[in-house]
């Protein structure tokens, strides 16, 4: 049975294995896997989001009141912005969660970040040379223009937060340095 993989299944091991293992079958980096990890949940995250604004604007909880019939700046507000914000507060609450290793949020930002972009390509590549453009445009327009608001907005506000907890922890380094006639 594993002799009948497909060549897509042994470039996905082999990148697999050279970003996570060592030569020795040992993990390279338990926070590269954990980053990883906590991506796949923040895409899940923001997959749920963008499904329920789609499912209110299309009006499925009251036809009458679709928000297609609303104009389109606020159709924008509500379709992209707002999923991406409101996907972003979850996955910052892992820094309360995460108080040991709050790197793993930004990093799991930037492996977002490496999703978007091979899933861009992807989609170059995967697009029929004669409606090329228009493929590759309509897919940004479902689901690109999203992904990249959604994981801008993240990284930009998990590197805020995370420099925020940075000099936090700085700062009570340099405070129990100082004599203790300065704490009083």
């Amino acid at each position: 049975m594993a002799k009948d993989r497909s060549k897509i299944q042994k470039k996905i091991d082999s990148f697999a294995r050279y970003v996570f293992l060592t030569e020795d079958g040992k993990p390279k980096s338990a926070s590269m896997l954990y980053a990883f990890c906590l991506a796949i949940l923040f895409f899940a995250i923001y997959v749920a989001c963008y499904g329920l604004a789609l499912w209110i604007a299309n009006g499925y909880t009251d036809p009458e009141t679709s928000l297609l019939n609303i104009p389109v700046a606020l159709q924008i507000l509500f379709l992209y912005i707002l999923p991406a914000v409101v996907g972003t507060l979850p996955c910052l609450c892992l820094f309360f969660a995460l108080k040991k290793h709050p790197e793993y949020v930004p990093l799991a930002y930037n492996w977002m970040a490496f999703f978007l972009l091979i899933l861009l390509i992807g989609v170059l590549l995967w697009c029929d040379t004669e409606t090329y453009w228009s493929d590759f445009y309509q897919f940004c327009l479902v689901f690109g223009f999203q992904a990249l608001l959604a994981t801008g907005v993240g990284y930009a506000a998990s590197h805020l937060v995370y420099d925020r907890i940075q000099n936090t922890q700085e700062n009570a380094v340099k405070q129990k340095k100082r004599p203790s006639y300065y704490n009083t």
